[in-house]
């Protein structure tokens, strides 16, 4: 029986020397952790940073992408609204009369007015059509502007 008492004490006495820890083991363990949580922290910080970045960017991409389409309505409009203008010169410089306009020039775009017009020029031969500023080609001189010319030219 002495033996197995021996035996027992022996055990655990082996057990209190293992249980108990070394204390240099415990603090290079927990520098360890600790040098492990900076290292997760410094990651972390460094992901809020990048997602706060993220973030402006994408208010930014918002931005841009309203005004991108802004500028596409407007550039959309724009062949519309050159056709107007282009529309009422036409109306000017034909001598196209409102009804004839209204009925026949209804194109939305500047080609598609320059081909009606031609088209209305070609339907009606008493569509005036004006001059170039400055020339005087169909115009034949009559009998008055003759006269004027040798009346009042300086040559004797």
């Amino acid at each position: 029986m002495e033996d197995t008492e021996q035996e027992q004490v022996e055990v655990t006495e082996t057990e209190a020397v293992t249980v108990e820890p070394d204390t240099e083991d415990l603090r290079s363990e927990i520098e360890a952790v600790q040098a492990d949580r900076d290292h997760w922290k410094q990651i972390a910080r460094k992901q809020e940073s990048r997602a706060k970045e993220n973030a402006s960017a994408h208010e930014r991409v918002t931005e841009l992408e309203a005004e991108l389409s802004d500028a596409k309505k407007r550039a959309d409009a724009m062949p519309g609204l050159v056709a107007e203008s282009l529309r009422t010169h036409l109306i000017d410089v034909h001598q196209i009369d409102t009804e004839t306009a209204d009925a026949l020039l209804t194109a939305n775009t500047p080609e598609g007015l320059l081909a009606q017009v031609k088209a209305v020029q070609g339907l009606s031969g008493s569509v005036a059509s004006a001059p170039l500023e400055g020339t005087s080609e169909g115009s034949e001189p009559n009998q008055l502007a003759q006269y004027a010319r040798e009346l009042f030219s300086t040559t004797p």
